[in-house]
Order: C-alpha cells, then sequence, then structure tokens
C-alpha cells in the first residue's frame, strides 16, 4: 500500500510525463496500485505544443504485455545481492510497458516469416544467439546428430493464452515436412530418422525462450537434464501513442537519453528539465534510480530500495513489479560468447554499446555496421535455410554517463559528426544528457550536485547541437519505422565516413556522411579534398546539412579554458551550430550545386567538407530500374510461394523433363560439360575458382553458405555486380540440351530485369530466382522417383538427387552397339552411362568402370526406377564378354582391358536384382547380346553379328570359370600399363574342385577392387600390387555363391534351358556339377576355410573371430588379414554363414575397422597398416610411395554401406535388431551431415585416418552413394524409418 504523499509524487511525476507522452506506462502504475484506478487528466502532446507534425511527435515506447496485467517502472539498478550471480555484468535498464497483447502475423505488411533452427545434441546453447521477430514462425528440427534417436522435446514458451513463467516447460509436437502430425499426447517422442521433422511455433510472445530435448530412455529431470537445446529471443513489440490510437515502431528507432535523476531537483522543476529530451528528439527517458540514495552519493549507491529519494518526496511502500519485461543491460565481458549466456539466460533485450569506445573514425564506422542491420543488398529470407546466428540487440549510445566527455577524450568538433555516425546504425541509440549542450566534461554519478537546466532557461534550440541532434533523432527513427533496415559503411577518407541506410522494400537509400574530428584540426581548416560520392540511383533531396564552429575568426580553433556554472550543469556557448533541413541541391553548402549522371549512377562532387561536418541524402531508383524492379519482386514472389503466372510458365517447362534432362539442369562438372563438345566449362569465379558443377547445383552449394551469413563479400557476390556473366553462362548453357531449351529461354527472359536493377541488389535477387529455379527440379526429381524415396524423407532424397550426378550422357563414353533384334525398348544412339566418381572419373575410357558399375547399379539405378537404362547397362557390358569375364574399363567396348576377375560377379549378381526387382524383370534373360568377341580371340564384331540371348552369356561365363582359363592381356606392356612387370599380365580363373570356390589371380596383378599397383622406381615398389588378394577372395565367393542359387532358381522353374555346368580334364573326363550341388560345395565349406576361430592353430593368424580375406593366396599370410570385405558376401549371401560366426566378426570389425564414414581397408594392429592416402608422395618408402597404401587401412566410403546391411541382417538372426537399427543411424549421421555440406552434395571415395580429408580422393562416388542408399533402403524395408 503506498502513502498519499508517494500518490503525490507519482501523480504529479505523470503529470509532467504524460504531458510529453513520455513513459505513458507510469501512468499504470498509479492506475493499478491496490487496484484502485486514480483519476488523471492526460494531455495530449498536441494540446501542451499546439504541434500537430506526425513526425515530431514523441510517445512512450510501450512493451506489449498480457491482457490484465499490471505495469512496472523504468530504472536502472546497481548490482546488488541478485544481480552480484552475473558477476562483472554490470547494471540493467528495465522498462515494462501497459497495453493489451495481440496477436500480430506481419508487420509493415510483410508476410510471416519464417525461420529454421536446428536442435543439436550437446550443444552449448546458451552462448548461441538467435534473435526473431515477433509474430514469426519458428521451425526447430533435430540436427544430423540426433539421427536414430528418439527424443522428447520442451519449451518455456506458453501455450496459446497462456501466462509465460520461465520455470514452467510444455511438450512439443513434431510434424512431418508435409504437416503430418507424428507424436501425440500419449507419444510425445519422435524417432528422427531425418532432418526433415520440425515442431513449430508461432512466437507471440516477446521474451526470450528455451527449448531442450531429452533421449526417451533417459529419465525426465527437466532442463537441467537436456540433451541439447537452443535459446530463442523474440524481440517485443513496441507501441508508442494513447490507447485506441497506437502505433508499431520498432524496437530499431528507440532514441533514449539518460538522466540522473538526483540532479532534476524538486520534483515541480523536472518538467522543463525533461522537455530538453523532448526537444532532442527522444523518445525514451532513462532514469537512474529515484531511491534514496547512500552516503557516496552515487546515482547507483542506494540506501534503501523502498524509499524514494527524500529530494523528491516521503516513501512508505512498495509495488509488486510485473515480470514481463523489455530488459536492457550493460555487460562488460569484452565476449559475445559471454554476452549470449546472459541475454538468453536472463531474457536481455538490449546490450548497451558504446560509440566513445572506438579510437578513430574507421573503428566507430565498423560499430555502426556491427550493432545493427543487415548489409545493403542483403539476401532475402529462406526458410529452406537455417537461420544465421546473431549478436545482441544493441542500444548504441554516443556518450554513457559512465564514459567521460568527448571533448576530453576527442575535440569539441567531434561531438556532431559521431552522433550522427550512431543515430545512422541499424538499433536503437542513445545518449547522455549533456552531450547535445556541448558540456565539456564528465557529469560525475557520484561528485555532481548541480541540476540539469531547464528548457527555455539557459537550454534552448540553439544550445550547443541541440537543432542537429533533433533532425538526427528523428532522421533514425523514420528509417527505423520506415523498414531501412540495410547498411552499408564506406570509408571515403581516414577522417570521413559514409553511412548508407537502405530499404529493401521501396529500394530507398538514406547517405550520410559525417567528418570526424577526433583530433582538433587546424584552426582555420579548409575542406578535405575526397572523392566524389557516387550511387546509383536519382537525388530526392538533402534530408539535412549540419556542422559547428567556433564563434571568431578561427573556426576549428580549440575552446577557451571552461567554467562551470556554480548551480547548474553548463555546456559551451561559444560555438555555431550551421543547419540546413529538407533542401534541394541547389541550396547545398557542402556539395556543388550540379550532380553529375552517368547512365543510373549519380554523382556529387563535395565543394566544402570541412572537420565536424554532416550532410544526409534521400536516394530513390530510377524509374527504368524501379520497372524491372517491380517485375523482379513480381517472379521473387511468386517462386518463393509457389504460385502466380510465372511460376506456373516455370512448372510447365520442368514437368517436361526427364532425369537425364535434370541431371544436365543440375549437374555436369567441367570435364563432362566440355565433352559435350560445345566449347562449355565450369564457370570460374574469380578470386575463388571454378565452380564444382555447371548446372544450378555448382552455384546452390556456394549460395547455401553465403546467403544465411550475408556474405555480399564473396567472390560470387563480387562477380554479379561486376557484370552479367553468371547470368548469360546459367541461361546459355542449356542450350547445349535440347531439353532444356525451353529452361534456358525461360532464365533468359527472368534475368532480363535482373540485369537493369541497381548492382548492389543483384546477388539478393540472384539467389531469389536462382533458388526458386533448383527447388522446382528437385521437385521434378522427386516425382520422377519410386515411393520410397517420392514419399519419403530427405536423406534417400538427397542420395537420389546425388544419383543423377554419375548417371548422364557422355559422348567419349558411350555404350558398345546393340543388336538391331533387340527387344523393346530400343536403347538410344547415346546412351546413359556410369561415372563411377566426380571429377577424376567423367569421361573418356576412365568414366565405366565394370565393378564400380555394378556395386553402384542397384542403389543408383533400381532403388531410383530406373530400370530401362540399367538395362541398356547390363546388356552393354554383357557384349564385351570375353574369357568369362567382363571388362575393368569399358572405353565404350572399343579397347576394353580384361584384368578384373571380380566385375562378372557383380554383373552378374545384378542380373539377379534386376530380374527379381524389376517389372517384368526375367524379361532381360531372353534379351539378344550382340557379342563383340563370341571367341577369345575375335576381332570386334559389329552390332547384331554374333547375337546371343543374356542368360547363355551368363552360362559362358560360369563355364569358362568352371573349365578353368589362363590367358594373357592382349597388347601386354606398356601400352595398357606402364607399370606392370611382365608376369602380371598372366592371369587365371577357376574354381577349386574340393571347395567350389572361384579363384584366380597371381602375385603380381591385383584383380579385385584392391588394385592399386605400385609406380615408383624410386621406392621400389613399381610393378608390385600392394594387395594382389589372389586365391579365393572373400566377397567373390559370397557373389558366385548368390550366382548360382539364382540359377538354381531359374533351372528349377525352366526359365533357362541350363541346369549345371561341366568341364573336361586333361584326359579327356568330364566332371558335371548341378547349380545346386555347386552352391552347396560352397556353402559346406565357406565357415571351414574362411572363418578364423578361436582354435585356430596357424601362426599368422592373428586375429580369432573374424573372417578370412581370401583362401589360398600365393602370400599365405595376407589371407589372415582383417580387411572390410567379408561383410559383402555376408550381404549378399547371408545364409552362407553360421549366424553366430558371423555377428562375432561384425563385432570384430565394429571394434577395428569402422572409421566415422568410411571402413578401414585394412586391420590398424597389420603392420602393413598405414591410414593415409597421398598419391603424390615421392619418398623412398615402398609402403606409401605413390599411394601405395591406397587399401592398406584408408577408410574407403562403399563397404560401410554392406557392414551396416550385413549387421542388419544378422542382427535380426541373433536377437539383436532394436539397437543395430538405433547404431545404423548413428553411424550415418556423418554421411547424412556430408551430403548436407559437400560443395558436391555426394560422398566422397575415401578418407583418410579417422575420417579425416583425403585430397586425392573423388569427392563424390557413384558406389559411395549407392551402397548408403541400399541402407536407407533395408531400414526401410524393416519399418525403421518411421519417424
Amino acid at each position: 500500500m503506498l502513502s498519499e504523499g508517494v500518490h503525490w509524487l507519482w501523480r504529479s511525476m505523470l503529470q509532467i510525463l504524460m504531458r510529453y507522452q513520455l513513459f505513458r506506462w507510469l501512468y499504470g502504475l498509479i492506475a493499478t496500485v491496490d487496484n484502485e484506478p486514480l483519476p488523471l487528466q492526460i494531455k495530449s502532446e498536441e494540446e501542451a505544443f499546439g504541434e500537430n507534425k506526425k513526425k515530431n511527435q514523441l510517445a512512450s515506447l510501450e512493451n506489449a504485455i498480457s491482457p490484465g496485467k499490471s505495469d512496472s517502472v523504468a530504472i536502472r539498478t546497481v548490482p546488488s545481492a541478485n544481480a552480484n550471480a552475473m558477476g562483472n555484468a554490470g547494471s540493467a535498464e528495465i522498462v515494462s510497458n501497459q497495453i493489451i497483447r495481440r496477436r500480430e502475423m506481419s508487420t509493415m505488411g510483410k508476410e510471416t516469416e519464417s525461420h529454421s533452427i536446428p536442435i543439436r545434441e550437446g550443444q552449448d546453447a546458451e552462448h548461441i544467439l538467435y534473435r526473431l521477430k515477433r509474430g514469426s514462425k519458428l521451425s526447430v528440427h533435430p540436427d544430423a546428430s540426433l539421427l536414430g534417436r528418439k527424443i522428447v522435446l520442451y519449451t518455456n514458451y506458453p501455450a496459446e493464452g497462456q501466462k509465460f513463467v520461465r520455470t514452467e516447460y510444455r511438450v512439443l509436437g513434431w510434424q512431418l515436412s508435409n504437416g503430418k502430425q507424428i507424436t501425440s499426447v500419449m507419444h510425445p517422442e519422435a524417432h528422427v530418422v531425418d532432418t526433415d521433422i520440425r515442431s513449430q511455433v508461432e512466437l507471440n510472445m516477446s521474451g526470450t525462450y528455451h527449448f531442450y530435448f531429452r533421449y526417451l530412455e533417459r529419465p525426465d529431470t527437466g532442463c537441467s537434464g537436456a540433451d541439447g537445446a537452443l535459446y530463442v529471443q523474440v524481440e517485443p513489440t513496441l507501441h508508442v501513442g494513447p490507447p485506441g490510437a497506437q502505433k508499431t515502431i520498432p524496437l530499431d528507432s528507440v532514441r533514449c537519453q539518460t538522466v540522473l535523476a538526483k540532479l532534476l531537483g524538486p520534483l515541480d522543476t523536472w518538467e522543463p528539465k525533461l522537455r530538453v529530451a523532448k526537444e532532442a528528439g527522444y523518445n525514451v527517458i532513462h532514469f537512474t534510480p529515484i531511491q534514496e540514495l547512500g552516503g557516496s552519493r552515487s546515482c547507483y549507491s542506494l540506501r534503501d530500495q523502498l524509499k524514494v529519494n527524500s529530494h523528491f518526496a516521503p516513501q512508505k511502500g512498495a509495488r509488486k513489479i510485473n515480470p514481463e519485461l523489455y530488459v536492457v543491460a550493460e555487460l562488460f565481458t569484452n565476449s559475445d560468447y559471454t554476452d549470449n549466456v546472459f541475454v538468453n539466460r536472463l531474457g536481455i533485450t538490449s546490450l548497451i554499446r558504446e560509440a566513445l569506445s572506438a579510437w578513430d573514425s574507421h573503428e566507430q564506422g565498423r560499430l555502426v555496421y556491427r550493432y545493427g542491420g543487415v548489409p545493403v543488398g542483403g539476401f532475402q529470407a529462406n526458410s529452406s535455410r537455417h537461420e544465421a546466428t546473431s549478436v545482441a540487440h544493441a542500444l548504441f549510445l554516443d556518450l554513457t554517463h559512465d564514459n567521460p566527455s568527448p571533448v576530453e577524450k576527442r575535440s569539441v568538433y567531434d561531438l556532431l559528426p559521431s552522433a550522427a555516425l550512431v543515430s545512422m546504425a541499424c538499433c536503437a541509440t542513445g545518449s547522455n544528457r549533456g552531450y547535445d549542450e556541448l558540456v565539456p566534461h564528465h557529469i560525475h554519478v557520484v561528485d555532481e550536485e548541480r541540476t540539469y537546466q531547464e528548457w527555455g532557461k539557459g537550454v534552448d534550440s540553439k544550445s550547443g547541437i541541440m537543432g542537429a541532434k533533433r533532425a538526427l533523432n528523428l532522421l533514425h527513427g523514420q528509417l527505423a519505422e520506415e523498414g531501412f533496415s540495410q547498411v552499408y559503411v564506406d570509408q571515403m577518407d581516414p577522417n570521413v565516413v559514409a553511412v548508407t541506410r537502405h530499404s529493401p522494400i521501396t529500394h530507398q537509400s538514406v547517405i550520410l556522411v559525417a567528418h570526424t574530428a577526433f583530433g582538433y584540426p587546424s584552426p582555420n581548416a579548409g575542406p578535405t579534398g575526397i572523392r566524389p560520392l557516387r550511387f546509383e540511383g536519382v537525388l530526392d533531396e538533402i534530408i539535412l546539412e549540419a556542422s559547428l564552429t567556433m564563434q571568431s575568426d578561427k573556426p576549428f580553433d580549440r575552446p577557451a579554458p571552461f567554467k562551470k556554472d556554480p548551480n547548474v550543469i553548463n555546456g559551451f556557448t561559444q560555438f555555431q551550430l550551421n543547419l540546413q533541413e529538407h533542401i534541394p541541391l541547389a541550396k547545398s553548402t557542402v556539395f556543388q550545386t550540379q550532380a553529375y549522371s552517368d547512365g543510373n549512377n549519380t554523382e556529387l562532387n563535395f565543394a566544402n567538407l570541412r572537420p565536424g561536418t554532416v550532410v544526409a541524402i534521400r536516394v530513390s531508383m530510377h524509374p527504368g530500374p524501379r520497372t524491372s524492379f517491380d517485375k523482379l519482386q513480381k517472379i521473387s514472389n511468386a517462386l518463393r510461394i509457389g504460385s502466380g503466372e510465372e511460376y506456373s510458365q516455370l512448372q510447365a517447362i520442368v514437368s517436361k523433363l526427364d532425369l537425364v534432362a535434370l541431371s544436365g539442369a543440375l549437374f555436369s562438372c567441367d570435364d563432362e560439360e566440355r565433352d559435350l563438345g560445345k566449347g562449355g566449362t565450369a564457370y570460374d569465379i574469380p578470386n575463388f575458382g571454378k565452380i564444382v558443377y555447371c548446372g544450378l547445383q555448382g552455384f546452390i552449394s556456394l549460395l547455401t553458405e553465403i546467403s544465411p551469413k550475408n556474405d555480399l563479400g564473396h567472390p560470387l557476390c563480387n562477380n554479379l555486380r561486376d557484370g552479367n556473366w553468371m547470368m548469360d553462362y546459367i541461361a546459355d548453357r542449356l542450350t547445349s540440351y535440347e531439353d532444356l531449351k525451353p529452361l534456358s529461354a525461360w532464365f533468359k527472359a527472368t534475368f532480363e530485369p535482373l540485369k537493369n536493377i541497381p548492382r548492389y541488389l543483384i546477388p539478393c535477387y540472384f539467389d531469389a530466382i536462382v533458388s526458386g529455379v533448383y527447388n522446382v527440379l528437385i521437385n521434378q526429381v522427386n516425382e520422377l522417383m519410386p515411393d520410397f524415396i517420392k514419399n519419403g524423407h530427405s536423406f534417400p532424397q538427397s542420395l537420389a538427387l546425388s544419383t543423377l550426378q554419375f548417371l548422364s550422357v557422355c559422348k567419349s563414353a558411350n555404350l558398345p552397339g546393340f543388336s538391331p533384334a533387340l527387344s523393346p525398348p530400343k536403347p538410344p544412339k547415346q546412351c546413359v552411362t556410369l561415372s563411377a566418381g566426380l571429377p577424376h572419373f567423367s569421361t573418356g575410357y576412365m568414366r565405366c568402370w565394370g565393378r564400380d558399375t555394378f556395386i553402384a547399379l542397384r542403389g543408383s539405378m533400381f532403388l531410383t526406377g530406373r530400370y530401362n537404362e540399367a538395362r541398356f547397362i547390363i546388356l552393354g557390358f554383357g557384349q564385351t564378354l570375353r574369357h568369362g569375364l567382363i571388362p575393368n574399363l569399358l572405353d565404350s567396348g572399343s579397347k576394353p582391358r580384361f584384368n578384373c576377375r571380380d566385375a562378372i560377379w557383380w554383373w552378374m549378381y545384378c542380373i539377379k536384382q534386376y530380374v527379381e526387382d524389376a517389372p517384368k524383370g526375367a524379361e532381360i534373360l531372353k534379351d539378344k547380346v550382340s557379342r563383340m568377341f563370341p571367341y577369345d580371340d575375335a576381332d570386334a564384331h559389329a552390332p547384331g553379328a554374333f547375337d546371343q540371348l543374356l542368360f547363355d552369356v551368363m552360362q559362358e561365363a560360369l563355364q569358362v570359370h568352371f573349365q578353368g582359363l589362363q590367358y594373357r592381356e592382349r597388347n601386354a606392356g606398356y601400352e595398357i600399363d606402364a607399370h606392370m612387370v611382365d608376369q602380371g599380365f598372366n592371369n587365371q580363373i577357376g574354381v577349386h574342385p574340393e571347395t567350389g570356390f572361384v579363384f584366380g589371380g597371381n602375385n603380381f596383378n591385383c584383380g579385385t577392387w584392391m588394385d592399386k599397383m605400385g609406380s615408383s622406381q624410386k621406392a621400389g615398389n613399381k610393378g608390385r600390387p600392394s594387395t594382389p588378394r589372389d586365391g579365393s577372395a572373400v566377397e567373390l565367393v559370397g557373389l558366385q555363391y548368390a550366382v548360382l542359387r539364382f540359377m538354381q532358381s531359374l533351372a528349377e522353374k525352366e526359365v533357362i534351358p541350363y541346369t549345371g555346368v561341366e568341364r573336361k580334364g586333361p584326359s579327356g573326363e568330364v566332371t558335371k556339377w548341378s547349380y545346386k550341388e555347386w552352391a552347396d560345395r560352397i556353402k559346406n565349406n565357406f565357415d571351414k576355410y574362411f572363418f578364423v576361430s578361436e582354435s585356430e592353430t596357424c601362426s599368422v593368424a592373428n586375429k580369432k573371430l573374424i573372417y578370412k580375406d581370401s583362401y589360398g593366396a600365393t602370400q599365405s599370410w595376407t589371407d589372415y588379414q582383417l580387411r572390410c570385405n567379408f561383410p559383402i558376401t555376408l550381404t549378399v549371401a547371408p545364409d552362407l554363414s553360421n549366424p553366430q560366426n558371423a555377428w562375432r566378426a561384425l563385432e570384430r570389425a565394429k571394434k577395428y575397422l569402422l572409421g566415422p564414414l568410411g571402413m578401414k581397408t585394412l586391420d590398424p594392429e597389420d603392420w602393413n597398416y598405414r591410414a593415409n592416402y597421398d598419391n603424390s608422395n615421392d619418398s623412398t618408402d615402398c609402403t606409401v610411395a605413390h599411394g601405395a597404401n591406397y587399401h592398406q587401412g584408408p577408410e574407403w566410403v562403399w563397404p560401410i554401406g554392406f557392414y551396416l546391411r550385413a549387421r542388419l541382417i544378422f542382427a535380426k538372426k541373433c536377437g539383436h535388431l532394436d539397437e543395430t537399427i538405433a547404431e545404423t543411424w548413428a553411424i550415418l549421421r556423418a554421411h547424412l551431415r556430408e551430403l548436407q555440406t559437400s560443395h558436391w552434395r555426394g560422398l566422397p571415395e575415401l578418407t583418410n585416418d579417422n575420417g579425416s580429408y583425403c585430397g586425392d580422393s573423388c569427392r563424390t562416388q557413384a558406389w559411395s552413394v549407392a551402397a548408403i542408399l541400399e541402407v536407407l533402403y533395408d531400414l526401410h524395408s524393416l519399418g525403421a524409418d518411421v519417424a
């Protein structure tokens, strides 16, 4: 209960403040005390002063709070018992306002902004700040680090209609990207199987809010036990004006003046003293505490917080303060990282920043840029990209009451230009009483006892820089309210700074040039010669010109010693403020009166820019660019919302594109573009380099990094501003593809208006257009995919998109000619082929590798529904069969090289998968295969000259292996291999008569995927394969078994006329094995000869409970090496192994071979282990020279796919499925993150030790992408990808 005396005090204060509508919320303090309404006559500003110009009104700032809540007083508190918890953080300003809170979904006519923020495992959330506008929509989504986890999300943001209580949390639901709810009250947990699930919150209440999650398996211990978290600050919506006529104003339009309450004197003298703030253009007054002061008389030393200073009135009571606050704090941490902790934990809205901390004009300009706004020409918000982190909102002061006077630290002539620079900051601004009156000393919070002067008695519009400060303050407010949210700072001279504020809505600009004077200039200083002020657009007006000079014959003389008035705080009076407002160029005293035009550019020459001078101009866009801008705005809006005429035209074009055309539009690396033969190459950005793809993905990969950070200094943005080359490149290259010519025409028409707007705006609209088209293309890709991908999550969709990188038409790498008798559908003249990896294997004879193609075929083509193109690839390679093998390198069939033993088995295994997966897949078995080499010594036959059915070709391959064959490569020698020794060209394949295992090779060649041939003469490894893997390689035995079981099923169904194989011995004896007998023999012997049991006694068996890498190798110790190949056999032939043995071996692989992104190719405890691959190594170390360790430790990505699939298969058999599914998702986190961040948008060939970057790896590899997509398909088949 407040006494009558205190009621009198507050009534008196309010009569003064309300007369200026300053802090109108103070009325609520009286009106709600004890719930007793108090009568108070409120006069409007027009009534008090007879002013009716809207731009000159001053009103209170009112923070939106919930209906029915009481109001609080604005005070600045000193560190006390409660504040000590902040350490050296300092003091805080607290402002609370009265208003009925209403739901606002947009401001200034804008659509609701959507912001996407990831929440991560174990993130140190307190140090990261996200600032969002009230009325925007927040989408929280899991980061890749949460893949596979079940999480429950909580927030203390209140539900609709509820009050905020910081310690009260509620559970949030999760939705799919299509909006479908996936959680419920009974089951609030989300199973994170992708990063495309989200939890959305409409932010209609200001404050700082905490979001955290816990793992479902962990007990709910509240936010202290969070497994990950983030904080979001919702900026308050400020209002000005009386109830019923309130106007929303931006937080950035605050202009606050600090007064030391003890220097206001008796209350009946406050009105004329506070009127000074109003007349100087401020709209907020900050009072230091009005409580009774302590013995030191410091403004922040309080004797009793419950008593009013006796200079004002007696105090006998206190009131409860509303916790709904707008909070400003002054911290002294010197660390943004630490500042964010206080902002997030304490709900601080703004932090005080001091312009006086700048040591020169360059630093002052940097502070202006840092504390407010986004760069001029900043990128448009894109809800599909992550929200960028922020620095705390600033209340930027040209002088705080803790600072010495700038007159003491700099010069009196710097007060005006420094105040002007502060006023151009896109944040809240402020000053300390005395600055505008040119008080040349520190108004000390302890020692000063004199009172402020009253308006009309010592202070008026001509005092100090009052007139200019009013103009600057009003300009600051106008810029914020009109949406001039973009900032550019230009250091024109060591002492001259130009600041541009730009509106991204109207594209008007205000440019202010300030000539600072950090030191005293020459007493008779003349104009400073600087370059002209050049801008795009037309000059609307000169908003103001202002300067401060001495009233003497020496305009910049040092002031005489200052004499303090003994009773009031006084300032210099010997200076003259020269001010002109809203004048045409003809009346300028700073610029020459003639402007110069150069196209859309205007140039103003300075005529009289002297120290301490400030000039501000308003600039508008030329009529021509304005028309172009209107077109661009319409286009970018249509692309953003997915409707409108422009969008419909684009959609009609894109809907006709197939996956081949889409590959050309999105991808095509440099060598592939050159291969088209039309002079194309990857776009080369000056000072950056070539982009990785010629298609849109090359640009999007950069834009997704540039735009969230508004990195307009990036070379890509510089290139866009410098010329139209990038736009022309995008449109022109598409004409090389017949199907893409309509898209090219659309781009040309759309880019035309982009070329006609101011150059600084081009990057943001270029991004809006290119990103919009990219999204339409991606949607079309998904539409053409099978349901698993089309209706699936973004992870498989991204992998499916990556497959387009490898599948394209390449002139220098076609398939061999097909038989004219081939059944429809007929192949095109130029077929799609599969690149092994980019950029190294993109064109020519190095593009199409037999093993790579068929290892990747199911993941890249079957799972993406590309069966027709896959059919041609299967048949095309089959046409080149020779020696019972298909080529290692196809080379269009012209010079195929038959030096691999594994490709044939991958080829036949893919036929098995095709028959099982493709619609009417069995029909391929009877397709005509035009044999190029029907006999081992035959020259190439023409298409159709020697046709066989596909199953005949398969039978021949099996028959040759069963019979056994020794052959020497054709053209053996330097022409086909510069490094191999002569014995390496001799090859042997066959089948072991007892085990049935296929075998081959010798110690001088390397016929499996681990095919590194030594090439260093210096190190002595030339011609020496690092991994011969001769004998029976484990994965070949598995593939062989799977193929035989497939052939057995075909024979049993009488799909093929064969039932087995036969061979003739040296004496003519015939041995026949049915497919079943052959397969059974392999099964009966596999674990016997490949599994290394605990009882193994062989001296070279360094690891037990593993599967050998080979059986029967020339170097017998290599059989016992632990490598990543056996999981392939466990995947393709799971019934070949004892489940318990398989699980034990997989556990050993997990312990020794599993890396972050790939599998180690050799046991780290093996003496030959060398983890880091460097093909340029020119040392004398034969184990690593010229990259000899390619498969001796580096971590390859594609084998991890088979490892994960094998674990899922045998986990189900052994009762470990649930935990293995969770483990699989956890491992895939690294792949999802790589896929999302690599410029190539793919998965690499390999990494070095522990997932570290390998410079010689292909940046994206077909079998890596395909293998991981197969893992996701297996998870999908298990129902393990349900969110």
